[in-house]
């Protein structure tokens, strides 16, 4: 199903964290994403928690969609506009946790901060291979 050739073939900017390195973060920030979705799942009701709690499934599909669309379908420009939707519903997802609780927020700034610099990464993956198809 992965094909280690092609993401092996692509250019990547110098700043390329290690194959290791990505499975050691992304360990830790679904852990912690996880555990800031409990704190939010055991907050009173209310509308901030029922956004959160859909806005966090929805940003955690989109999260899902991205290793196959990059890595199985080989299409780091389709890549890209799923991490600029991810950019953009976890930074919403992030709002919503903190109008309910103030631990769940600040566990899951770091995840957010990781998808900005995935995003970033996966641009200039882009750009330095421009020959790559959508």
């Amino acid at each position: 199903m992965y094909n280690g050739k092609f993401y092996k073939s692509l250019k990547k900017p110098s700043f390329t964290p290690s194959p290791i390195f990505f499975k050691i973060a992304w360990g830790l920030l679904y852990f912690i994403m996880f555990l800031a979705l409990l704190f939010v799942f055991k907050a009173p009701g209310g509308v901030f928690r029922t956004k959160a709690l859909h806005f966090f499934l929805l940003q955690f599909l989109l999260n899902m969609l991205w290793s196959p669309i990059f890595f199985v379908f080989e299409m780091p420009k389709a890549a890209l506009l799923l991490t600029i939707m991810l950019v953009i519903t976890v930074g919403v997802t992030v709002y919503y946790f903190a109008q309910v609780s103030l631990i769940a927020f600040l566990l899951l700034l770091p995840y957010w901060f990781w998808v900005c610099f995935v995003c970033f990464l996966n641009w200039k993956i882009v750009v330095l291979n421009p020959d790559k198809r959508l």
